[in-house]
């Protein structure tokens, strides 16, 4: 979460900060919480007046020095096996964790609505790479060595579009609703634009 600039962590917390306000300005109650995180999340907060408590615990999650999350999909088995009360769930993740649309499933079969905002960097989306090249996967160090020929790139591509599409398929059936953004997006693009054309929001 920490590739691309700005930061797919930085979108993601710039997007629930304006979902966050979205929520308590409404009169919803707003349970933040960081998955992967062993620390018991805040209390709800209700109303706007909560908003800055709001953003300085999404401010935290940015200077935080824990590992990031290893294992999204068993991050989010756990949260829904949790004792939280079941509702409106608001997923904010780049969503590559193969076993992320089975987990969405579980987490939808305990009541939860799910809204998955998917963030990735216009390089994933589209890598411009080429050449004989070592791949290091940041989270578990591991490397693997490949050759960025049009080939390699199309199957690249060619994954990523199953994948995501299985994990819209599962947001779908359990009810909810995904969308995926880039971490260059505008919150005022994405607002009248994605979200508001796939019924996020009504106004």
């Amino acid at each position: 979460m920490t590739f691309g600039e700005p930061s797919k962590l930085a979108a993601v917390i710039r997007w629930a900060a304006a979902l966050g306000l979205v929520a308590l300005t409404t009169g919803d109650a707003v349970y933040p919480h960081a998955l992967g995180r062993r620390e018991r999340p805040p209390a709800p907060w209700r109303g706007r007046a909560n908003y800055p408590r709001l953003a300085r615990w999404l401010s935290e999650l940015i200077e935080d020095t824990q590992p990031t999350v290893r294992n999204l999909a068993a991050s989010v088995l756990a949260f829904a096996g949790s004792s939280t009360r079941a509702g409106l769930a608001i997923l904010l993740t780049d969503g590559l964790d193969p076993e992320l649309p089975q987990a969405v499933r579980v987490l939808a079969s305990r009541g939860n609505e799910v809204l998955l905002v998917q963030v990735l960097t216009d390089e994933e989306l589209d890598p411009d790479l080429e050449g004989d090249l070592r791949l290091i996967d940041v989270e578990n160090e591991g490397s693997v060595e490949i050759t960025a020929n049009g080939l390699a790139l199309r199957e690249y591509r060619r994954r990523l579009q199953a994948h995501n599409a299985a994990l819209r398929e599962s947001v779908r059936r359990g009810g909810g609703r995904t969308t995926l953004l880039s971490n260059r997006d505008s919150l005022e693009s994405g607002m009248r634009g994605d979200l508001k054309r796939e019924g996020w929001l009504v106004r």
